[in-house]
């Protein structure tokens, strides 16, 4: 998204001009994901196809290789309506046809099976864990919740293909994003986490990012269920667990009186907070009142 022409060009000049200092002529690769999702796919074809741009051929120390999204149907489900005026909409991804040309080159892949998906699970896991020095408590917090943080994940992105009615909705991307939020999390409250061996933030930081990343995606059926799931491998109801995280964010916010604090609003303002201050952090002076807020009601943020 965003990648186009003009960005294009500009890295096949770099590359050009790395090329003219190289005296021992090395090859140089370039690869481009997700090609079919540009509505300009005649002008990928001519990159990576015939191997020119704008008509202009490309050195041959230049090697570029692609990356197609697949042409998967979606299955619609009983609750949605197919958007007959979107013909992408009855794709799995957003995609384009890909040229005749093109198609002489592609090679399927497939897709991993559940007990590579796991494995890699474990391996993303560990290195979430390896970012925080082994002697502090975090660490080792993590380690004691690092098989529940596998299957959790594990038994979510299982769910999710089962309930979304494909099993290509959710990819490592999702495990990526989910590990993200709970990484951000576990380090807002290191400092705190030094000073209490039993504070429960590990569990609210796990439950937070499984909440962001397959939860609030489920429609009232599906998070009934997934809530059934969790609930049993926690022995404690997730869905209350996530409400009452829910609850105590929103009551730092300051809503005008005509605005109804509904939980529609509360599930919005969650996602939204966590999605916005992971990119920023809360140090503009006018954040300070709020900050002391969110520590009232149980949110501490470094």
């Amino acid at each position: 998204a965003g990648f186009g022409r003009h960005e294009i060009r500009q890295v096949m000049e770099d590359c050009r001009v790395r090329l003219s200092k190289d005296k021992e002529k090395k090859e140089m690769w370039i690869f481009l994901d997700e090609v079919n999702t540009s509505p300009d796919i005649g002008w990928f074809k001519e990159l990576i196809c015939d191997h020119s741009l704008d008509g202009v051929k490309i050195s041959d120390q230049i090697k570029i290789i692609a990356a197609c999204n697949p042409y998967r149907p979606r299955k619609i489900q009983n609750s949605e309506v197919m958007n007959l005026s979107d013909p992408s909409s009855k794709w799995v991804y957003r995609v384009v046809p890909l040229c005749d040309t093109m198609k002489e080159y592609v090679w399927p892949f497939g897709q991993l099976s559940a007990l590579d998906e796991k494995q890699y699970i474990r391996a993303m896991t560990k290195q979430i864990k390896d970012k925080f020095d082994n002697n502090t408590v975090i660490y080792k917090k993590i380690q004691q919740w690092e098989l529940k943080i596998i299957e959790d994940i594990d038994a979510s992105q299982s769910f999710l293909r089962k309930h979304l009615a494909n099993e290509f909705i959710v990819s490592l991307r999702d495990v990526s994003r989910c590990l993200n939020f709970f990484y951000w999390l576990m380090q807002q409250y290191e400092t705190v986490l030094e000073n209490d061996n039993k504070s429960p933030w590990t569990g609210r930081a796990l439950n937070i990012a499984l909440g962001l990343c397959y939860y609030f995606r489920l429609d009232d059926n599906g998070r009934k269920m997934y809530n059934d799931i969790m609930s049993q491998r926690n022995k404690r109801s997730f869905s209350e667990l996530l409400d009452s995280e829910i609850k105590n964010l929103s009551e730092s916010f300051v809503i005008p009186p005509q605005v109804a604090l509904h939980n529609t609003l509360k599930e919005n303002l969650f996602i939204l907070f966590f999605c916005v201050i992971m990119l920023d952090t809360l140090s503009h002076r006018n954040t300070k009142q709020f900050h002391q807020k969110l520590k009232d009601n149980k949110f501490h943020f470094n």
